[in-house]
């Protein structure tokens, strides 16, 4: 072969080799495009959620009032509550009377088992789609779950705001609400500041009683709970009180111990 093919050879594979590099000026451009489009994406996806549930309150109405006392929270015993969803409306038992309701607690920062636990609540948002049955998740950890983590959260979970209710409110007041209303463990270590809950998921009648507790994690008792679930949505009249899983006279028994009590430290 004559050296001027060789030549020609040589040239034609360094045109090749330089055709095939991309300088760095089109990569850094190229970058550039595709986080300006990952921005117009998540804007355009963030507003259809805005347009859709309602744009992030800039506080709940406790902040704005903060001469607003829920209710019943200087009775000893509970009998109601009333706290703020995540799109920083008030919401309580006086919103779930004559309706079916499925409660739960959890906190947004848990890793584990919250979202497995709220998986399973999902499942049966998406199942019984009537408005007559409600989903309650009360956050255990109020401080670190503002509204807008409520928000977002709810999001993760396609949450119709009108049927799944994420609430916060004061700390002292959830635990309350847990342990009165509906006979729950709810608290944190004072050591490690660690939050424990209940990983139970509660059936609640139109009357408000509390009619099961079900671990979301036992296939055997979520099937269980879908069927107490349509019991009570056919249910016409209130329920005998061996028909719920916690008495009414429980919580009455109780406030008359704490009277006699007081009657007691009083000299009466």
């Amino acid at each position: 072969m004559s050296e001027h093919a060789t030549d020609k050879s040589e040239l034609d594979t360094r045109e090749g080799a330089a055709a095939g590099r991309v300088s760095p000026a089109v990569l850094a451009w190229s970058g550039v495009l595709l986080v300006f489009c990952g921005a117009v994406v998540l804007w355009f996806g963030w507003r259809w959620y805005q347009d859709r549930f309602g744009a992030v309150p800039s506080g709940s109405a406790q902040v704005r009032d903060p001469d607003w006392r829920p209710p019943g929270i200087d009775d000893k015993w509970l009998s109601q509550y009333t706290l703020t969803d995540q799109t920083g409306k008030h919401y309580g038992t006086d919103d779930l009377k004559g309706k079916v309701a499925v409660v739960s607690f959890f906190f947004t920062s848990c890793p584990t088992a919250c979202p497995r636990q709220n998986a399973k609540v999902k499942a049966l948002h998406d199942e019984f789609k009537s408005g007559d049955v409600q989903f309650v998740s009360i956050t255990c950890d109020p401080v670190r779950d503002t509204l807008g983590k409520l928000l977002l959260y709810a999001g993760e979970f396609g949450a119709d705001p009108q049927r799944w209710h994420f609430l916060t409110g004061d700390e002292k007041y959830i635990r309350r609400i847990a342990a009165e209303i509906y006979f729950v463990p709810v608290g944190r270590d004072e050591a490690t500041m660690a939050i424990g809950h209940s990983e139970k998921l509660m059936t609640i009648d139109r009357w408000g009683n509390v009619r099961g507790a079900y671990m979301w994690s036992d296939a055997r008792e979520m099937e269980a709970m879908r069927d107490m679930l349509a019991k009570l949505l056919v249910e016409k009249e209130p329920p005998a009180a061996s028909e719920m899983l916690i008495p009414k006279s429980l919580p009455a028994a109780a406030d008359d111990q704490s009277k006699e009590a007081d009657e007691e430290e009083s000299g009466v």
